[in-house]
C-alpha cells in the first residue's frame, strides 16, 4: 500500500478530525486537503468519499471563522453533491441513504453560512427572503 492509497486518505481524514477537535485547524485543514487529493485521484472528483472529506472541511473552516473559504468548499461540495445525486452510482441503500442525510446536513450548514455572510456584507437580517431563494434555486 502506497501513499496514494484510499486507506491512506482514512487515516488522514481520521487524523484530521482529532486535530480538528483539539483546535489545531492548521494540522486540521492540511490533513483533510492531503486526504482529498488522495481520494480524488482514486475515486474521481464525485465521489460519496469526496463529499463527506469536503463537508469535514467545510466545517473545520467555519469553525475557524475561515467564512469565505468555508463558502467555497460548501459550494464544491454542493456540486459533488448534485452531481453524485444525478448519476447512477452503484451503492447500496445504507449508502444512498447516508449520502442523502450527509448532503441535508451539508446544505443546511452552506446556507445557514451564505445567511450569515449576506447579513455581516449588508448590515441586515435577510433571513426569510434569502433563504426562499437558496431554497427555490437548490431545488431547481
Amino acid at each position: 500500500m502506497g501513499q496514494d492509497h484510499p486507506h491512506v486518505a482514512m487515516t488522514l481524514v481520521a487524523l484530521a478530525n482529532i486535530a480538528h477537535a483539539q483546535y489545531a485547524y492548521r494540522d486540521a485543514e492540511s490533513l483533510y486537503r492531503q486526504a482529498l487529493d488522495i481520494q480524488e485521484q482514486a475515486f474521481g472528483t464525485d465521489h460519496p468519499e469526496v463529499l463527506v472529506t469536503l463537508h469535514h472541511l467545510a466545517a473545520l473552516l467555519t469553525s475557524w471563522q475561515r467564512d469565505r473559504k468555508a463558502l467555497l468548499v460548501y459550494e464544491q461540495a454542493r456540486l459533488v453533491l448534485l452531481a453524485i445525486q444525478r448519476g447512477n452510482i452503484d451503492a447500496d441503500d445504507s449508502l444512498l441513504e447516508n449520502i442523502r442525510e450527509r448532503g441535508q446536513k451539508l446544505l443546511h450548514a452552506y446556507v445557514h453560512l451564505l445567511l450569515k455572510q449576506v447579513s455581516a456584507d449588508s448590515g441586515e437580517d435577510h433571513a426569510p427572503e434569502t433563504i426562499a431563494k437558496i431554497f427555490e434555486v437548490t431545488e431547481q
